[in-house]
This record gives C-alpha cells, sequence and structure tokens, in this order.
C-alpha cells in the first residue's frame, strides 16, 4: 500500500477533539466555565453478553436479551481557585444524596421540575469546533460520585477531579 493512499483516507479522529454539553443542573453555581475545565472524558462501552448454544459436535454464539453495558460515564475537571464548579457538583451530588444528612431527593424522572436528572451530550468536534459526525447522548444523567482530592506540598500542579455519572440511557447516533 502506498502512502498516498494513506493520505487518502483523510484525517484521523483525534482524542483531543470534542465537546462537552452540560445543561444548568441543580445546585449548579458557574456552569459556563464546567465544559471549558473538563479535561478528559470516558464513554463507557456498549453493547450485550453473549451466550452459547450447543447442538452434538457444535456451537454457535447468539447475542442475549439484555444491554449489559454499565449505566455510568466519568470525566476529570480542573478544580477553580474559588472551587465554584466543585461545589456546584458537590450540592448536585448532594441532592441526590446527601451524605451528611442521609436525605435524598426523589427521582421523578427526566424533564421534569425538581428533577435531579439531565441529558449531557458529548460530541467529537474538528480543531474549529465543527462536529465530525459521532455524538454521545447520556439522557437522565445525575452526579453520582465525586473523586477524592489529593492536597500535596511538594508540587506546584492544578487539583483535578474525577466526577462518574449515572444516566438512564446512551443515545450513540451520528450528527
Amino acid at each position: 500500500m502506498a502512502i498516498d493512499v494513506v493520505a487518502a483516507l483523510g484525517d484521523d479522529a483525534l482524542k483531543n477533539l470534542w465537546d462537552l454539553i452540560i445543561p444548568p443542573f441543580p445546585g449548579v453555581i458557574d456552569p459556563v466555565s464546567l465544559p471549558f475545565r473538563v479535561q478528559n472524558l470516558t464513554i463507557p462501552k456498549s453493547g450485550n453478553t453473549p451466550y452459547e448454544v450447543h447442538y452434538k459436535t457444535q456451537k454457535m454464539t447468539k447475542p442475549s436479551g439484555k444491554v449489559e453495558a454499565e449505566n455510568q460515564f466519568t470525566f476529570e475537571f480542573r478544580v477553580d481557585k474559588y472551587w465554584l464548579l466543585y461545589k456546584g457538583l458537590r450540592n448536585w451530588k448532594n441532592t441526590v444524596m446527601d451524605t451528611r444528612y442521609g436525605t435524598m431527593t426523589p427521582d421523578v424522572g427526566v424533564g421534569i421540575a425538581g428533577s435531579i436528572r439531565v441529558p449531557i451530550t458529548a460530541m467529537a468536534v474538528d480543531s474549529n469546533g465543527v462536529p465530525t459526525g459521532m455524538l454521545w447522548i447520556f439522557e437522565g444523567s445525575f452526579c453520582q460520585d465525586i473523586g477524592d482530592i489529593a492536597l500535596d506540598y511538594t508540587t506546584g500542579d492544578a487539583i483535578a477531579v474525577t466526577v462518574t455519572m449515572g444516566f438512564m440511557a446512551m443515545n450513540d447516533e451520528t450528527v
């Protein structure tokens, strides 16, 4: 295969070209800067668990009748100096389940006033921010877990926190 054939295949999808769209959520303090502070995002795998069918000397694999994909994804963000994003996500997590008081908000569903769930969208883009064809919509997302914070006198690095979001369904369609 000649290199000109490889070049004619077009550009590759790059790991650093994507956007995250998070609408206002319960407990929000600073919704505008969150997408600009997110450093990485992990899209969960999707599929099902197959099973085997045996007949005499042969076997075949069939897809099961249940989606076995995890209903959660993670992202990591840089904490701002005044902790506004962290506080907003913490407020959302505490709205879902308050770890201090043990209280929780009823899960009334998506799009209903007082809901703990919002749709979050990840989108592949080019270097100009134009969508390139892949879109993941995490329908009914809620703040499930906020990761630990490591403070350290020996470094001047920015603090980064990993957040786990639960969701109802992942819609992975093309743009």
